[in-house]
């Protein structure tokens, strides 16, 4: 499997959404992150025309180098992916972005890597941009790990289709019991 397969993977899963597809990005400030593909959507929350609107994002990105993994790690990886949902969505367009992360890693996934998320995803402070997914994807070992919150009454469905796609095509290591 390669970078495009997981690509692809992400585009048949979130097909029935229909969502708007844009080529990546190079986000070099405050730190360093490539963005290969962005998929948005937008959403109405409320009535109100200006404070209903949302947006709903997947990014598909690279591993950062500089960037451990492990709970500090993870917890800078998703303040970048923040930054990059912010810059994609001007405060003009809608005040605030929920997005979903998928991370391509050449780094081998372990079974702790699934606590290590849902602990980043439990201390993310209150943003402008809020995650509720974040999937870490090693290609050459067809493997994955990922955590998950859930959207206000269903309105944020990208999570759960590319984790059931996502299931179906790779390995999830489980943690054994104690």
């Amino acid at each position: 499997m390669i970078e495009d397969d997981v690509l692809d993977l992400a585009e048949s899963a979130l097909a029935s959404l229909a969502p708007t597809w844009r080529d990546g990005f190079e986000l070099v400030q405050p730190e360093p992150l490539t963005i290969l593909r962005i998929a948005l959507r937008p959403v109405r929350l409320h009535w109100i025309p200006y404070l209903g609107r949302t947006r709903s994002l997947v990014l598909v990105a690279r591993h950062p180098a500089d960037v451990e993994i492990d709970h500090g790690g993870d917890a800078a990886l998703l303040h970048r992916l923040a930054l990059a949902a912010e810059s994609v969505t001007p405060w003009r367009v809608a005040p605030s972005v929920v997005f979903t992360g998928i991370i391509l890693t050449p780094r081998p996934i372990d079974p702790d890597d699934e606590a290590r998320i849902a602990a980043a995803l439990q201390s993310v402070r209150r943003a402008r941009a809020i995650p509720l997914g974040l999937f870490r994807i090693n290609p050459g070992q067809e493997s994955l790990a990922f955590s998950l919150r859930r959207g206000p009454s269903g309105l944020f469905p990208e999570p759960e289709a590319l984790a059931d796609a996502c299931c179906n095509r790779l390995r999830r290591f489980v943690a054994s019991l104690p």
